[in-house]
C-alpha cells in the first residue's frame, strides 16, 4: 500500500482543536485528559476525508476513539456501518478498482455485525486470529490472498473476489459492492451489508442497547463468585460500568471513576469481548479503591510502562481467575474466545498454577514485546 495508508501524528494544537470539536459533555471524563495524541491516515476511497485516532495516553494499552474527518465534519465511528452510510449519502465515496477493497477491509474494520459475522482480508498482516488457532488460518490466508480479484460491472459497480472468515473459517469470497458503497455477499453466504434502514447522528457515543448489553454480561457474571464481588464493590462505591459505542472492543476508567466499556453499536446482548473488557473495568475500579495507580504518564517512560504491566498483570490475573470459573460453570465458548485473543499460554499457565512472577514474565512478553 502506498505512503498514504500510514498513519501520521498531528501536533499538539490540532489535536487539542480536534478534541474540542469532538468532545460531548454527556462523556466528559472521555475528554478530559492533557495526555492526548491525535493520529491521521488518509482513505482512498473517501474524497476529502481521513481516518482520526483520538489516543488516551494516560494508559497502557491506550485507549482509543475513532473518528472519519475532513477537519471541519467529524463522524464518531461508533461500531455500525451508519458514518459510511452518511457519507455515501454526501457523495464523498469514490470507488474504483484500486481502492474498493481497501473499502471492503475497513467497512468490516468498523462495522460489526453481530449475526452477520464476516470479515473481509486483504494482508495476512491482518488476519483477525492470534495464538495457536493463527497457523491454520495463515496457511488457508495464503492461498485465498493469491486469487484477489476485482471486475468491474455495470454501472460502476464492481465483483471482487478475496478471502474471508466466516464462522471462524478462512474461505473464498465473492462480493459486489455497489457505486453507493452497499456490499453484496453472495459467496459463502448471501448478506447483504449497509441496509440504510436507521437515522444516525454525526457524534454518536451513546449505545441503544447499553443496558440490555451490561444486564446480559453481569448475569454471566452471576456464575463467578468473583465476577459478583466486583460487581458489588462498584455498587458499593457508587459508580457502575457505561456502556459506549465504538470499534470493536476496548475500556477506560478515567480518574473522574466509572468504567467506560466500548461496544459496537449492533450489539444489543451479551458478547465475551465485552464481558472481558467489563471484567477489567470492574477490576480497575478495585484496584483504585485500594490506592494502586497506573503511574504518571508524563514521568519517566520505563517507570510508567512498568507500573501499567504490573497494574494490568493485576486486571490479567482477575480475567483468567472469572474465566476458570465460569469454565467450571460450563462456559466452554467464553474460555474459547479468551484464548483466541492470544491467551492460550497465559491461561494454560495460571490453571496450572504459576506463580504471578512467571505469569508476568509472560504477560510482558504478549503484550510489550510482541
Amino acid at each position: 500500500m502506498s505512503d498514504e495508508s500510514h498513519w501520521h501524528k498531528l501536533d499538539d494544537l490540532q489535536c487539542a482543536y480536534f478534541v474540542n470539536e469532538v468532545r460531548d459533555e454527556a462523556y466528559a471524563p472521555l475528554f478530559s485528559s492533557k495526555n492526548y495524541t491525535l493520529w491521521r491516515k488518509n482513505l482512498n476511497f473517501l474524497d476529502g476525508y481521513a481516518h482520526y485516532a483520538l489516543e488516551n495516553r494516560d494508559v497502557i494499552p491506550h485507549f482509543t476513539l475513532d473518528y472519519i474527518s475532513n477537519g471541519e465534519n467529524h463522524y464518531y465511528l461508533d461500531g455500525s456501518e451508519h458514518p459510511l452510510e452518511l457519507l455515501a449519502n454526501r457523495g464523498v465515496l469514490d470507488l474504483n478498482t484500486e481502492n474498493v477493497i481497501d473499502y471492503l477491509c475497513f467497512f468490516s474494520d468498523v462495522a460489526f455485525y453481530p449475526y452477520r459475522k464476516v470479515k473481509f482480508i486483504s494482508d495476512i498482516k491482518h488476519s483477525p486470529y492470534s495464538g495457536a488457532s493463527a497457523m491454520k488460518h495463515h496457511f488457508r490466508l495464503q492461498k485465498y490472498l493469491q486469487k484477489i480479484a476485482v471486475t468491474p460491472a455495470q454501472n460502476g459497480d464492481f465483483a471482487v473476489t478475496l478471502p474471508v472468515v466466516y464462522n471462524g473459517e478462512t474461505v473464498k469470497g465473492e462480493v459486489y459492492v455497489a457505486k453507493n458503497g452497499e456490499i453484496h455477499i453472495t459467496k459463502p453466504v448471501r448478506i447483504s451489508l449497509m441496509d440504510r434502514t436507521r437515522k444516525h447522528e454525526k457524534l454518536h457515543y451513546i449505545h441503544p442497547h447499553s443496558e440490555d448489553v451490561l444486564q446480559a454480561n453481569y448475569d454471566i457474571l452471576q456464575s463467578s463468585s468473583l465476577g459478583q464481588a466486583l460487581i458489588q464493590s462498584t455498587k458499593d462505591h457508587h459508580e457502575k460500568i457505561i456502556i459506549i459505542s465504538g470499534m470493536e472492543h476496548s475500556f477506560f476508567v478515567p480518574p473522574s471513576g466509572n468504567g467506560y466499556v466500548i461496544a459496537p453499536q449492533n450489539i444489543d446482548s451479551y458478547s465475551a469481548y465485552q464481558l472481558f473488557d467489563i471484567i477489567a473495568a470492574l477490576k480497575d475500579l478495585e484496584l483504585r479503591y485500594e490506592g494502586y495507580g497506573r503511574g504518571d504518564p508524563r514521568g519517566e517512560e520505563e517507570e510508567y510502562i512498568t507500573d501499567n504491566a504490573l497494574y494490568n498483570l493485576e486486571i490479567l490475573y482477575t480475567l483468567c481467575t472469572i474465566v476458570f470459573e465460569l469454565e467450571e460453570a460450563g462456559f466452554d465458548s467464553i474460555v474459547k474466545r479468551f484464548k483466541r485473543l492470544g491467551y492460550e499460554a497465559i491461561y494454560s499457565a495460571y490453571k496450572n498454577e504459576a506463580s504471578k512472577d512467571e505469569l508476568y514474565e509472560m504477560f510482558t512478553q504478549r503484550v510489550y514485546k510482541g
